[in-house]
């Protein structure tokens, strides 16, 4: 069965443009978040801790897709 596609959140959407900015303007992390923050009417602040929660976000989504197509969680090895 698959998955819905849900809409992302201001943090993922905010995440996403930072990155965007960054791959393809060649700005630093910092300056992006200051555009964005910008862009939204967001203070750099509010902005870089959503940028933050996005990052997690995606980390989480991306180790969930891994765990997915592997099988499973991956038992440690010992010795």
């Amino acid at each position: 069965m698959r998955a819905l596609a849900t809409a992302p959140t201001t943090s993922e959407d905010i995440h996403r443009r930072v990155r965007a900015l960054v791959e393809a303007d060649g700005v630093t992390q910092a300056e992006a978040i200051r555009r964005v923050a910008a862009q939204m009417g967001r203070t750099p602040s509010s902005t870089s801790s959503a940028f933050y929660a996005g990052k997690r976000a995606a980390e989480a989504r991306d180790a969930d897709a891994d765990e997915r197509s592997s099988g499973g969680r991956r038992q440690a090895r010992s010795g």
